[in-house]
């Protein structure tokens, strides 16, 4: 769904809590126990780009490149 909207799920872990906190409203999506934020490309900051980054690395164990 997010996908087809332009948005890609980025993990609450990714993200400083205040952003998250201004993103919860109306971007907060729950699956499970996990929380992902829809957000678009150009909104992330470097610093999140490179923690989604780190979070793909471990979750599929090699390293992704942009």
């Amino acid at each position: 769904m997010a996908d087809k909207l332009g948005f890609m799920l980025v993990p609450g872990s990714c993200m400083h809590y205040r952003r998250k906190q201004r993103f919860a409203e109306d971007r907060k999506v729950k699956v499970g126990r996990n929380v992902f934020f829809m957000m678009k490309d150009q909104e992330l900051t470097n610093r999140e780009k490179n923690n989604l980054l780190l979070f793909l690395e471990d979750v599929h164990g090699e390293y992704l490149t942009s």
